[in-house]
């Protein structure tokens, strides 16, 4: 699945009114605090969260909040998430020169926090599309790969044009592309950089020829091809 640009919702009323049931500011659940968790993020940057289980008459749900410091234990920043599971937050060295903090919003949606001048960008998109996990920038061409899921479907990675973080991002489905998709993949099971080059290892193989993987049963998918991906029309 391939995106155009779409719809952020996140600072809508109706999209605030929905947060708001499911926020730890609302008194009207119950919610048990579990063991707080240091994040160390590199530069002397770190995240203290505190996670929740929460509980209604009819939904049950996780629930964090997260405090980023600096290396002089100064609060840089905070967010809440009201659907933590398999959520991340990562420190971003950019090729811009700014720092950047990458996390999960809720259950669809990503935030970025901008270190050098203070400034945020969250996206939450209309509907349920890719669960962001595990996002993996590329500092050379600033390519962002992030691993996830669509719900109760395989693994896959999402490419995505990350030179200006603060703006949202039409994304490409590698399953979309690689010859056999998912009519010869089970989805993609982890993924690395390799210089410009995106590794992807596949879950189990079906009927793919052998010849499109190496010995390691690993995917080579080079820039000058993912980059057409980005460049072509859904």
């Amino acid at each position: 699945m391939n995106s155009e640009i779409l719809e952020n919702i996140y600072h809508t009323e109706k999209y605030q009114t929905y947060r708001m049931q499911y926020s730890l500011n609302n008194p009207d659940f119950t919610r048990i605090k579990q063991t707080p968790e240091r994040l160390d993020l590199g530069d002397g940057y770190y995240g203290l969260r505190n996670s929740y289980e929460c509980q209604n008459i009819s939904y049950h749900w996780s629930n964090s909040q997260t405090v980023i410091f600096d290396k002089g234990d100064k609060e840089v920043y905070r967010y809440e998430n009201i659907n933590s599971e398999a959520e991340f937050l990562t420190l971003i060295h950019h090729k811009n020169q700014h720092d950047y903090l990458l996390f999960r919003v809720d259950l669809y949606g990503y935030g970025v926090f901008d270190l050098v001048d203070n400034s945020e960008f969250i996206f939450v998109p209309e509907g349920e599309t890719f669960i962001l996990t595990d996002p993996r920038y590329n500092p050379i061409n600033n390519i962002l790969a992030v691993g996830g899921c669509y719900w109760a479907c395989p693994g896959s990675v999402i490419l995505l044009d990350f030179t200006q973080p603060l703006v949202p991002h039409p994304y490409k489905d590698v399953m979309d592309y690689i010859n056999g998709g998912y009519d010869s993949y089970d989805g993609i099971k982890s993924f690395f950089w390799q210089g410009t080059d995106l590794i992807a290892v596949p879950y189990e193989l079906t009927d793919i020829p052998k010849k499109q993987t190496n010995e390691k049963g690993e995917l080579c998918i080079i820039e000058d091809e993912y980059l057409s991906w980005l460049s072509s029309k859904p």
